[in-house]
């Protein structure tokens, strides 16, 4: 459809969890090294807030950290093409003078969309408008991808693992609009300071023995009980537990982790640095969660598998060498003492056991 280089690209991600957010900026990064393009972010949410559904974040929020059996239930009822399809139509009609002007403001030559349903939405909006953007569908679901991931009009759908493109085919999607790439990864997670460095410069004790312990950007997991877990494993390594935006997690931890070898964050932007600065993560198995501890060549061990769009996740990595896979926390904590042996041997930094150079994600979003 545009046979020219993009010079104006808009990307589109919601707030459901932070890793559409992450993937986005990765993106948009990704493209500032390669060229001149002016780029736009935007949370379609915030920016277009459809009426009905404008507050799905939040349901998404409380659905992954308080009823995740009633979230898996929702995915199995729509997990097909021609319900989305009509949920996207919806949305469309519901939001259409919003996203009009969104795409009127900016007129894109690329849209990319890194979270579901959006590329859907925006193939709408291009039909209507008669536009001649591209549309970019970049889908970091590993193993499961939900049928909203799935946009046949769109120009390229970049998927992160050989198993997302076999469910996307399932779901009739072309071969030839798929390419498998790496997930893109911001570049602060593997490349700065070592990790010595970084504890310093966090305030930690460059010696000891570190764990860095998430639950995603909502804090979603067993993070608490892993915490107490850990501790009482390990009780000279420093702990840096993060609940992300799960406001009753973080009092908690805050309540019963306040020693000198503890550090509590809530949401942070200081992600890269926490996990440049440990030996070892503990996280959910959110796919950005899991690449961005990879890409800071880190050991990353997976504890809790959140809703069915994370199904998987943990045998992948495993299987793919670049982590390890703890079905309970007995399995959790042998591996981070396993791990930690492994160390002490060495004494060495890990290399990131993949190249996390997202350019080729440029080369399809530019054209």
């Amino acid at each position: 459809m545009m046979a020219f280089p993009a010079e104006r690209v808009l990307l589109l991600h919601t707030a459901t969890g932070n890793g559409h957010r992450s993937v986005a900026q990765a993106v948009r990064e990704s493209i500032a090294r390669a060229s001149n393009a002016k780029c736009w972010e935007l949370e379609v949410f915030a920016e277009v807030r459809p009426p009905l559904i404008g507050r799905w974040p939040s349901v998404y929020s409380w659905l992954s950290t308080r009823s995740v059996w009633l979230y898996n239930l929702t995915f199995r009822v729509t997990d097909s093409y021609w319900i989305n399809a009509a949920m996207c139509d919806a949305i469309y009609r519901l939001a259409k003078p919003s996203i009009r002007a969104i795409l009127l403001d900016t007129d894109p030559d690329v849209v990319v969309a890194t979270a579901p349903f959006v590329a859907q939405v925006a193939v709408r909006a291009r039909s209507d408008l008669q536009a001649k953007f591209r549309i970019v569908n970049v889908v970091s679901d590993l193993v499961t991808p939900h049928a909203s991931w799935v946009c046949r009009e769109a120009d390229v759908t970049a998927v992160c693992s050989p198993f997302a493109k076999i469910q996307l085919l399932k779901l009739g999607m072309r071969d030839e609009n798929i390419h498998e790439i790496i997930l893109p990864v911001q570049s602060d997670f593997y490349e700065g300071s070592t990790r010595k460095d970084q504890r310093r410069e966090l305030g930690l004790d460059a010696a000891r023995f570190t764990i860095t312990l998430s639950g995603g950007g909502l804090g979603s997991g067993p993070v608490l009980s892993c915490a107490k877990a850990l501790n009482r494993a390990f009780p000279e390594a420093q702990l840096l537990i993060v609940a992300g935006h799960n406001r009753r997690l973080y009092e908690l931890l805050r309540s019963r982790f306040r020693g000198d070898r503890h550090k509590v964050y809530s949401f942070t932007a200081q992600m890269p640095a926490l996990l440049r600065a440990c030996d070892v993560v503990v996280s959910k198995a959110g796919p950005s969660s899991i690449m961005e501890a990879c890409a800071a060549g880190r050991p990353v061990v997976v504890i809790g598998e959140i809703g069915i769009q994370e199904k998987g996740n943990g045998n992948l990595i495993q299987r793919l060498g670049i982590g390890y896979n703890a079905e309970n926390i007995s399995e959790m904590i042998a591996v981070v003492r396993s791990l930690e042996h492994q160390l002490e041997v060495t004494g060495e930094e890990r290399q990131p056991p993949y190249n996390a150079d997202s350019r080729e994600i440029a080369r399809l979003v530019l054209g």
